[in-house]
């Protein structure tokens, strides 16, 4: 089975129920194999080119969305390609194993579905097996593959079909995913810890202080800074990465904020047109604005860490010191609103910080 000039595979089974599987990729890091329908659960194969030009083999096994753990099951072999199985011209990575159909984690029947992986970034030990690698930046499913035909035999039962699930846009020359998601990370923390806690500060502390200007701050920071870099960080790892998307905890709580800041848009925009200077008490409105806003803050706080973590289990690892200097950033905003809090306290709207509003 040959998916375009990116991916084949072929394999057989001997008279001892052995299953011999060959693997060629364009991947110029690595490649993997594996048997299931999906990274849920699933046994892999890994190979890439070590130091010396040869192959290394490593056994894994994936249980979600992470790096694959290597397997606690030794039941593959790394052997010779046989002289009649011949490598396409583009092929950068060949190699041929044997395992037996029969495993205790996941066996190989007539109908099997199978996954397959690679990526242009070499692993970080190229002779350990062991070794870290990078997410892949090409995946894909193959049905109707049936590996369990004896050699010389014909009978598989249906046509193999395969698809390769690729981002939007390949990555520009010189620009590695590592390289994306650091810029994604970068923004978030301005649009959800940074801006947020300034746009905040700016309405509940300085409204006397600016006049009607605090709200020129207030727009500026919460609806452009943190809306155009929200918008921004989302589209260029949508973009960027393979399917599938918000698989992850991190993933999924960025999809509910991000919903959520358009609903706060629209409560803030809702607060101001019903603006009374004259009111007697503070409207609903006005207090589901600020408490659906210190949500999404907190939840975009927690997140950054999520994020963190699944930045880890990609491949990419993180120095602690990241996470303890985002603490530390967060401390500082905390102690400013303490600060604020006791030296200033919270400043409502009156005539004169919203004529230019409201006049």
């Amino acid at each position: 089975m040959c998916n375009d000039n990116l991916f084949c595979v072929t394999g057989t089974k001997d008279t001892r129920d052995n299953i011999m599987i060959t693997v060629h990729s364009s991947a110029l890091g690595w490649v993997g194999f594996g048997i299931g329908s999906g990274m849920a659960d699933s046994s892999i194969y890994l190979g890439w080119k070590n130091t010396t030009g040869g192959v290394i083999l490593s056994s894994r096994q994936s249980s979600g969305y992470a790096v694959p753990r290597v397997s606690t099951e030794n039941i593959v072999t790394l052997v010779a390609t046989p002289a009649n199985i011949i490598a396409p011209s583009w092929a950068r990575i060949t190699f041929t194993f044997v395992r037996p159909a029969v495993s205790s984690i996941k066996s190989i029947t007539s109908g099997s579905t199978y996954i397959y992986a690679m990526s242009d970034v070499p692993p970080a030990n190229l002779d350990s097996p062991e070794t870290t690698i990078r997410i892949h930046n090409r995946r894909g499913v193959i049905r109707g593959l049936d590996l369990t035909t004896e050699f010389g035999s014909n009978n598989t039962s249906a046509i193999p079909t395969g698809h390769t699930d690729q981002p939007v846009l390949q990555l520009p020359n010189g620009v590695s995913y590592d390289y994306i998601l650091r810029v994604h990370g970068i923004m978030m923390v301005v649009a959800w810890s940074i801006s947020p806690a300034i746009g905040i500060f700016v309405a509940r502390y300085l409204k006397i202080t600016l006049g009607a200007k605090w709200f020129h701050l207030h727009i500026f920071f919460m609806f452009v800074v943190t809306g155009i870099l929200t918008i921004a960080s989302i589209v260029v790892v949508y973009i960027y990465k393979t399917s599938a998307h918000f698989s992850s905890y991190h993933e999924v709580i960025g999809l509910t904020v991000g919903v959520g800041m358009l609903v706060q848009f629209f409560l803030g925009f809702l607060s101001n047109a019903t603006f009374n200077p004259k009111r007697s008490r503070i409207p609903l409105q006005d207090r589901v604005h600020w408490w659906f806003g210190r949500i999404l803050a907190l939840l975009a706080i927690v997140n950054v860490f999520f994020g963190m973590n699944l930045y880890d289990s990609l491949g990419f690892p993180i120095s602690v010191g990241y996470k303890i200097g985002f603490g530390i950033l967060i401390a500082v905003i905390v102690i400013c609103f303490i600060a604020a809090q006791c030296l200033i306290g919270q400043k409502h709207h009156d005539e004169s910080t919203d004529t230019l509003f409201h006049s």
